[in-house]
Formats: C-alpha cells, sequence, structure tokens
C-alpha cells in the first residue's frame, strides 16, 4: 500500500513540475493563443430624457432611440472581439438609470430561475457593474436573466436587496433584457461621473462577453473595476446626498410543543444609519431567524469539523469586510468564523469605506458572552497592492480569547500574486505565543487559462480561535497546487477540458508527518451525444489523503471516484457520484444521487440519496445514508413556497478504534415556508427549522416592516 500511494505522490510531483514548465515555456502556455486585441476603456455620455421606457415594451419602446449605444462584444473565453454578439443601451430619466441588452445567442437559452433577489446561480443573463466612487468604492451589480427575473448585489452589504424593476423576452435570435435601476439605491458619485462596465454570460458555452476590458485582464467571476469604462452624466445630487436610515420592526408569533419552548410572541429591529455617503451605523436588537430556510446537513466523509455558511442578517451583511487576507492554498483556516458565535441578545456595528480604506468593527452581546472584531483594509488605487489588519476577541466562561492578524498582498493582475499573513492567538487557552501563531506565505502565477498557486505555514498547537475555523493545526509544511483549462470549439463535442493537481505535506514538531494529500482529477463537458441536447459534464479524481489524530495515529482519509452531472450549469441538473478509498481502518464506499427537475411551470422537484458504506478491517460495518426532498414553487418576483423533509439514518465512519464511536442517527426533519415581499415589507409563514437535524415542533408567522430606506439598502 505505502509503495503504490509513494508512486502516486511522484506522480503528482511530476505533474507539478509540468505546471511549472507550463509557465516558464510560452511555447507550452501562451504562444499558440491569439493576441488580444488592444486594451479599451471606453468614456461615453449618458443622454437624460424626460419619458422614460415602458420596460414591457422591450426595445421597441421609442424612448430607447435616444440611448446611447454600448457593444458589449469581448469574449473572455476566447480573448476576440465578436461584433453584434451582445448590445446595451442606457439612458437617464428622472432618478433612474434605464438599460437594455438585445443577446444574439444560438445555444439553447437557459433561465430556469423564477424568483429574484436568490441570485441566478447557473443561468444565462447579463449584468450591469456600477462603480460611482472608482474602483477603491463600492461595487453594485444588477443581475437579469433572459425571462426577466433578477438580483442584485453589492460590496457595501450581502444583504443588499433594493426594489427595482426588469423585463425579459426570449425572441428567434436570442434575448432581450430591460431594466430600471433606482440612483437613490445607491451610494457615492463624484461630479456626475461613474465607472462601469456591461456584461453577458452564457451559460453552455462559457461565452463571457464584456463592454471594458485589459489585454492582460484574467476571466473571473466579476471583470475587475480598474478596467471599467467611464460613464458621464449622472446627476450631482446623488453625490451629495446622503443615503435614508433604514429601521427593520418585526413581530413574531409562535404557537410551538413545550420541547421547543412553548407558544410565545417576541419583537425586535434591524437599524441601519448612515454616518456619511458610504459609512453606517448597524444595530441589532432581539435578533430573531426563524425564517432561516437554508439546509446545510450533509453526511459526506470528512476528518475535519464541518464548515457551514452563515445566513445571519447581522452578521451576513458584514462578511466582506473581514478575512480579506492574501492567502494560497490555505488549509481550511479562518481567524474569524462567526457562523460559531451564538445568536446574540444585541448587536451593535460599524462598517464603511473612505478612500482607499475600508472598515468595521462589531459588539455581539449573549447571554454572559462577548464577541468582537474590528478590521482595516486599504488598497491601492490601481488595486494591485492591500493590507489588512484585523482583531476578534471572545469573553465566555470566564475565558479570554484574542486574535490579532495582519496580512499583506500583491497582484500584478498579469499574471503573479503573492501575499503574507501572520495570526496570533492569546488568552486563556494559549500557554506560549508560538503554539497561538498562524504563520502562511504564499505565491500564484496565472493567466486566463490556468494557474499554479502554492503556500508555506505554520499553525501553531494552540491555534484554535473561539470565533475561528481551524481544519488541522500543530502542523507546519507546504502545500502546492495547478489548475489548466482547455477551451475548444463551443460546437465540438468536447468543448471543454479541466485538469487540477494538488499536492501538500505537513509535519508535526517532532517530524512525523501531520497531513498528507496527493489528488489529480480531470474533468470533460460533453454535448451532441446520441442527439442529448443537455450539456453534460464527468470527472474524475485519484489521489491519497492522510492525517495524524490527536491520538497521535496517522489514518487514510482518501476518497477517489467519479462525478457525472447531467444538465451540468443549469438550475435543474442530475448528478450522479461515487467515490471509494481507505477511510480510518476500512474501506469506504460514498454515494450521492441528486435530482432536480421542473414539474411544472412555477414548481421545481428536488430529490437526493446520498449513502455511505464502510467494512471495516475487523469485519463491522458502519452504514449511514440521507435522504433529502423539496417542492420549491416561485410565483412572480418575490413570492415562493417551498417544503422539504429530511432523514437521516445510522452512524457515520470511524477513524480510529480508540475514539468515541459517532452516533447512529435516525432523525427527521420537515420544514414548510412561504414568503412574500413588498417593497418595505415581508412576510414569513413557517413551520420548523430546515437547518436543524430533527423537526423543530413549532409554526411561526413573522412580519417585518421596513422605515426609511429598503431592505439592504
Amino acid at each position: 500500500m505505502a509503495g503504490r500511494f509513494g508512486m502516486l505522490r511522484s506522480f503528482v510531483r511530476a505533474v507539478a513540475v509540468f505546471a511549472v514548465l507550463a509557465f516558464a515555456v510560452p511555447a507550452l502556455s501562451t504562444a499558440a493563443a491569439p493576441a488580444p486585441p488592444a486594451a479599451f476603456a471606453g468614456s461615453i455620455h449618458i443622454p437624460t430624457v424626460a419619458t422614460p421606457p415602458v420596460l414591457a415594451n422591450g426595445l421597441a419602446d421609442p424612448a430607447w432611440k435616444a440611448a446611447v449605444r454600448i457593444p458589449v462584444d469581448y469574449d473572455m473565453r476566447t480573448r476576440r472581439l465578436d461584433p453584434g454578439a451582445s448590445t446595451a443601451y442606457a439612458l437617464l430619466s428622472g432618478k433612474h438609470l434605464f438599460v437594455a441588452f438585445h443577446a444574439v445567442q444560438h445555444a439553447r437559452i437557459v433561465a430556469g430561475q423564477r424568483q429574484d433577489n436568490v441570485g441566478l446561480g447557473n443561468d444565462d443573463g447579463v449584468v450591469v457593474y456600477l462603480y460611482p466612487d472608482g474602483p477603491s468604492g463600492f461595487v453594485y451589480a444588477f443581475v437579469v436573466n433572459p425571462r426577466g427575473i433578477h438580483s442584485a448585489y453589492s460590496s457595501e452589504n450581502t444583504a443588499y436587496a433594493p426594489t427595482w424593476q426588469s423585463s425579459g423576452k426570449i425572441t428567434p435570435d436570442g434575448y432581450t433584457v430591460t431594466m430600471e435601476i433606482p440612483l437613490d439605491a445607491i451610494k457615492g458619485g463624484k461630479n456626475g461621473i461613474w465607472r462601469a462596465n456591461f456584461r453577458r454570460v452564457e451559460s453552455q458555452t462559457l461565452d463571457d462577453y464584456v463592454w471594458s476590458y485589459a489585454p492582460n485582464a484574467v476571466a473571473g467571476n466579476d471583470p475587475p473595476p480598474v478596467d471599467a469604462g467611464t460613464l458621464i452624466g449622472f446627476p450631482l445630487a446623488n453625490a451629495a446626498a446622503r443615503p435614508q436610515p433604514r429601521i427593520g420592526i418585526y413581530g413574531l408569533g409562535a404557537i410551538a410543543s413545550r420541547s421547543a419552548g412553548g407558544n410565545t410572541s417576541r419583537a425586535g429591529a434591524d437599524i441601519s444609519i448612515p454616518l456619511t455617503r458610504t459609512t453606517s451605523f448597524v444595530s441589532t436588537i432581539h435578533p430573531d431567524y426563524s425564517n432561516v430556510e437554508i439546509d446545510q446537513q450533509t453526511i459526506s466523509p470528512t476528518a475535519f469539523p464541518r464548515y457551514f455558511s452563515d445566513v445571519r442578517p447581522f452578521f451576513t451583511q458584514q462578511q466582506n469586510y473581514y478575512n480579506n487576507f492574501s492567502c494560497f492554498s490555505c488549509q481550511g483556516t479562518q481567524s474569524l468564523y462567526t457562523t460559531s458565535i451564538p445568536t446574540p441578545r444585541y448587536g451593535n456595528a460599524i462598517e464603511g469605506k473612505q478612500g482607499l480604506f475600508s472598515f468595521a468593527g462589531f459588539d455581539a452581546v449573549g447571554v454572559a458572552r462577548d464577541d468582537n472584531a474590528q478590521s482595516l483594509s486599504v488598497q491601492s488605487r490601481d488595486q494591485k497592492l492591500s493590507a489588512s489588519l484585523q482583531q476578534s476577541a471572545t469573553s465566555v466562561d470566564g475565558m479570554v480569547d484574542r486574535v490579532d492578524t495582519l496580512g499583506a498582498g500583491y497582484d500584478s493582475q498579469k499574471g503573479l500574486a503573492f501575499g503574507a499573513s501572520d495570526s496570533q492567538e492569546r488568552g486563556s487557552l494559549v500557554s506560549a505565543a508560538n503554539q497561538g501563531q498562524w504563520l502562511n506565505v504564499g505565491v500564484g502565477f496565472y493567466d486566463k487559462s490556468q494557474g499554479l498557486y502554492s503556500s508555506w505555514q505554520r499553525i501553531g498547537a494552540e491555534y484554535n480561535p473561539i470565533d475561528g475555523y481551524v481544519a488541522n493545526n500543530n502542523i507546519a509544511g507546504y502545500s502546492s497546487n495547478y489548475q489548466k483549462t482547455w477551451y475548444r470549439a463551443k460546437e465540438d463535442v468536447i468543448p471543454r477540458v479541466l485538469f487540477y493537481a494538488q499536492t501538500d505535506l505537513f509535519h508535526n514538531p517532532d517530524g512525523r508527518v501531520g497531513q498528507s494529500d496527493d489528488q489529480v482529477a480531470l474533468g470533460v463537458d460533453l454535448q451532441h451525444l446520441l442527439g442529448i441536447q443537455q450539456l453534460m459534464h464527468l470527472r474524475g479524481q485519484i489521489g491519497s489523503s492522510y492525517v495524524r489524530l490527536n491520538d497521535g495515529v496517522l489514518v487514510p482519509v482518501s476518497q477517489n471516484g467519479l462525478d457525472f452531472t447531467y444538465g451540468y450549469r443549469t438550475g435543474t441538473p442530475i448528478e450522479v457520484t461515487y467515490y471509494t478509498g481507505r477511510f480510518g481502518p476500512g474501506k469506504l464506499d460514498y454515494w450521492t444521487r441528486d435530482f432536480n427537475a421542473l414539474i411544472a411551470k412555477k414548481i421545481t422537484l428536488t430529490l437526493e440519496d446520498d449513502d455511505g458504506d464502510q467494512r471495516l478491517d475487523n469485519g463491522m460495518r458502519q452504514t449511514q445514508w440521507l435522504e433529502r426532498g423539496s417542492l420549491t414553487w416561485q410565483e412572480g418576483g418575490n413570492r415562493s413556497l417551498s417544503v422539504g423533509v429530511r432523514r437521516i439514518v445510522g452512524p457515520g465512519p470511524i477513524l480510529d478504534f480508540s475514539m468515541p464511536p459517532p452516533p447512529s442517527l435516525d432523525s427527521w426533519n420537515l420544514s414548510a415556508a412561504y414568503y412574500q415581499r413588498w417593497p418595505h415589507d415581508e412576510l414569513y409563514i413557517v413551520y420548523g427549522d430546515a437547518s436543524r437535524l430533527s423537526t423543530v415542533p413549532q409554526f411561526i408567522v413573522k412580519i417585518i416592516h421596513y422605515v426609511g430606506a429598503e431592505k439592504g439598502v
């Protein structure tokens, strides 16, 4: 067994050498690539009209004849101009920016989302990016799919959800989209001159068209602000106007069993008061999160603590300000992990930007517990240099824990990046400074189709912040990963090939291996097979993983296998995965089966069946399975009803016989939620709680009324 994994490690390291050569020898990586066009960062003047267009009329409305025409035709996938691929139109009227898109698309249009403000996932769509104060200010993005369903987000607040309008229509040559963006929902703007970009994404072909670009830009989730163009003509009043304060007052009534707290009613408030155009004071009083609908329960095998996303508004709206450190190929470490903070009785926070600086701080006060954090970040005007300072502290049960983290980074935005961070934990749980320290130094090389990232880090034996997340500590060593994408003609049977390799080796202070991972994965997109029009994806992975447990035993935690997805990059995929390998003292086989389908015009059915079967060396078996199903009805832009059921049965896999065996579960969870939103009000009618392991026997009606600004604005 050791010899086989030794050969595998040699193979992975050979792949890493190949990756270095791919960057070092242009003939292997970029010589064959077409030279990109010269940089384009346009400057245009937006006209103002007295009578605004009617969105439902599409581009046929006569008001669009006065709009400025903006070509959105540079394809980030091919690095070529594709004239006529898509065109945007823009004009101003009153306190609104009106934008229309005409998208020419011959591939199958993907537009599965039917509810506003929940993200568009894998749909086709168009995006308007606005940077009122330039690259160093807040970014606002307004996204619309071909059906006119929309979503918005901003770096100002992850709960950003203004009321705005959009419309979409599928046409013989593609689709058209119109949108009305309220300027009152946007902070900042200097001298009526804003930076902006326009984008169109084609889900199945990965074509990614933008208006403004730089020749060496690297495709990512968003076009970099420094590549944005300039829009002239915005009203100066928007720059001087102070945003409205917002008070969200909720009232709640619950009918519940005695075990769930009994019948109750309560009230609370979330408050946001602007201090300047770009800084706000935020407060929450007696917060309630009974409307949580995200089911993050899983039985996927892991040797480390599970990581869950925080969904509570008081914390999520501040996430953009924390953990902003250049960390390459990191090993699941986070100095501030707000999910570990219990829901407070009340909390206060401040967040904002001033010039090149971003800053935030919060204090969450619970029962005999206080959690607080502060951060300060600065970025150069060209966004190449960055530095961050962060502190978090916890006081609970007589213990005091404090973490100070300092980091700096550089990104040339042309293929080179590096960074370093130093995090120091102090307090009741740390006996010596070097035991409570996390050091990380990393470097990355990348271009439009590949990336090589490496880091060295040391995590002390006592580095484990109460308000942090640490997958594994008491280790020091290196980690590297390489990823490469080959784009072929989008009409090919295999339009895209993806390759990934990872290797890491960490030792304990006594020189023994503490953690080791070596993996190689290959993925291919498939289409036009047997007349099937759906895009498919096949991915295979092979490798080995080991981790040393607290009792000193080094155990394998390897999982190798295949993933197959039908309806890849759509909102209704069908996915089957099978993984197998040595996991602790036995062999573990793990299956997942996910089925998603639109069973009616507005109703989506989701079914999932996962199971893990561990055959131990002593003849025992550990078998666990998860069954999950849900129905979601989406009516209009802001109304939905979802019903879900989940069952987890059996014990999880054993890592080591010296550890307590995992509990055997037989837990059911049934949840249902109805949601309705209006510009200044929200209604939740909820049964149970999807985030709990077992059903919470409670029925809740919750009403929120926003005074002043709207939700998230």
